[in-house]
């Protein structure tokens, strides 16, 4: 547990990638919880790149789960948008760097639009955590939704990536997209600072309790929100230059120095 915290709060950055600390900090509340509720399965991520986010996924690894990995890696030409260039050996060295051994992980080097729910299951199982960073137009995006919910066990969760990011407006397109198609099973808990988080019904409140009784997460909780029929905490807020300098001063260090932030606002309510 302390390799997956310290993991969480600093080591991430040793490895070059896109998972800041807000998100990371949803991954390891999600995941912590999981592991204490019994909610068991496999770990899964569309666009692994150098393992950033993936190394998170697998310090939660518990028993005989398995983590897989999907990424396009040397295969460049069917990287669309360009978004990322993951190395193999790269990230297979970033793995043995955090003492995760391969035979814990099954490595697909394939499109995610070319990988068959079947493909996923009959390596690790029903997943109880599948992150989506992969492609960012609007029909890869809802694809990968809806293969991660062809093997989400029950209780899993899905974080899909770049979420109304303006970037890339592809991806919001394609959850709206997928989402009007669905049976409303899967609804979002939360939205983090980069991730849009999804999850069976039932378990919405349980999860969104996790999370807003995080000692971390409660100091970047800017509103609640009634999204898709449910009620979300949202974990960002868009920066205006209309706030005057302390505001600017105190988002600076949100943003940039998020741990000096929740030092500073703990220190200031003694």
């Amino acid at each position: 547990m302390s390799s997956f915290r310290d993991y969480v709060c600093r080591d991430r950055n040793r490895i070059e990638g896109w998972f800041g600390r807000i998100d990371s900090q949803i991954f390891f509340e999600l995941l912590n919880y999981q592991n204490a509720s019994g909610i068991d399965g496999a770990l899964a991520e569309i666009g692994v790149h150098h393992g950033k986010s993936f190394i998170a996924l697998c310090l939660s690894v518990s028993g005989t789960q398995k983590a897989y990995a999907i990424d396009l890696f040397e295969d460049q030409q069917k990287n669309l948008d360009s978004s990322g260039k993951g190395d193999r050996e790269i990230f297979r060295s970033n793995l043995a760097r955090f003492g995760i051994s391969e035979e814990k992980v099954v490595i697909d080097a394939r499109g995610s639009d070319e990988v068959a729910p079947e493909d996923i299951r009959g390596a690790v199982g029903a997943v109880r955590f599948f992150s989506i960073d992969g492609g960012h137009w609007r029909d890869i995006a809802r694809s990968d939704l809806q293969l991660a919910v062809s093997v989400l066990a029950e209780g899993g969760v899905i974080a899909l990536d770049d979420f109304m990011r303006p970037e890339w407006p592809d991806v919001s397109f394609g959850f709206f997209d997928w989402f009007e198609g669905s049976d409303r099973q899967i609804v979002p808990l939360a939205i983090g600072f980069n991730k849009l988080y999804l999850c069976h019904h039932g378990h919405v409140a349980r999860y969104r309790s996790c999370l807003e009784k995080s000692d971390f997460l409660r100091f970047f909780l800017n509103k609640h929100y009634e999204f898709c029929g449910v009620r979300v905490p949202v974990f960002q807020a868009f920066q205006l230059p209309e706030w005057g300098l302390l505001r600017r001063l105190f988002e600076y260090l949100k943003l940039y120095h998020p741990d000096a932030y929740v030092t500073l606002r703990k220190l200031m309510r003694k």
